[in-house]
């Protein structure tokens, strides 16, 4: 199951992404179908065999508009977290008036 922490840090991720692709949309339509997919991995049943509590595993976020490649796979939500806080940042900060 998720933590409460990772609950939160998953509630900011998806503000964050929501917010940065608002952004983007308001001057650019080029994107894909998958654009802002948000994956939960879990740990494997190999792993829970031998003891270990069922836990996320990994987290991938689809961003070909805001990221620097399509798939991104992250080892935990603060990994992921951190890098689309970047990805937020720099859209944010982009004025398509210009750019024009």
């Amino acid at each position: 199951m998720l933590t409460e922490q990772e609950m939160s840090d998953l509630a900011e991720l998806r503000r964050l992404l929501d917010e940065a692709y608002e952004h983007y949309f308001s001057y650019e339509g080029h994107c894909k179908s998958s654009e802002g997919l948000i994956s939960l991995h879990f740990n494997t049943v190999h792993d829970r065999l031998a003891g270990d509590p069922f836990r996320l595993a990994g987290i991938g976020v689809y961003s070909y508009a805001l990221g620097p490649h399509r798939q991104h796979d992250f080892s935990s939500m603060a990994e992921a977290l951190d890098a689309v806080r970047g990805w937020h940042a720099v859209e944010m900060a982009h004025d398509p008036e210009v750019s024009r």
